[in-house]
């Protein structure tokens, strides 16, 4: 909320709450804030990134009118991504030349960090990652999505890791 007066954005999360139980706001949601130059709030968003709510859009909006809270469902679709390349400099640094997005990065090595710091990461060593994402009809990324799987190699040693939920897997088959 920073250049927001506190006492504004008070205002909206009586509105947003009505639609949004603000207690399941976690760090895979995104929150937008959108002010004029004078500081007055004018719209908040909430993205959630959890799975079951991939296209929802939670808007608060203040005009000239007052104030209207509304849901909003994306036509938002899931892919894949592959990601592949080199240590040069940091993991960090690697990650985002290759064009990672910063949660992303933040994600795969917070998986990999142990290992990449065992191993003495060094230039030539490799990574791999899969990424999922949300794309809307026109196939542009509306927002990231987690890290799904990974590798990174060091002097030959692979580390792999993959993402399994067993509520999103379901019921084993008989």
């Amino acid at each position: 909320t920073q250049g927001v007066r506190p006492e504004l954005a008070n205002e909206f999360l009586p509105r947003l709450s009505a639609l949004l139980d603000l207690r399941r706001i976690g760090p895979r949601d995104e929150v937008r804030l959108l002010s004029d130059r004078g500081g007055d709030l004018r719209r908040l968003e909430v993205h959630p990134g959890t799975p079951g709510e991939a296209g929802a859009v939670y808007i608060v909006n203040r005009d000239s009118t007052g104030f209207r809270a509304w849901r909003e469902d994306e036509p938002l679709r899931r892919v894949y991504r592959k990601y592949e390349g080199s240590l040069s400099g940091s993991l960090t640094a690697s990650l985002k030349r290759a064009g990672i997005l910063a949660p992303q990065v933040r994600q795969f090595c917070t998986i990999f960090g142990e290992d990449v710091d065992a191993a003495g990461a060094r230039a030539g060593d490799t990574w791999t990652m899969l990424t999922e994402e949300f794309v809307d009809p026109d196939g542009h990324l509306a927002r990231p999505g987690r890290v799904v799987g990974g590798r990174f190699t060091s002097r030959g040693v692979a580390h792999e890791a993959v993402y399994f939920d067993p509520q999103e897997a379901g019921p084993a088959p008989v």
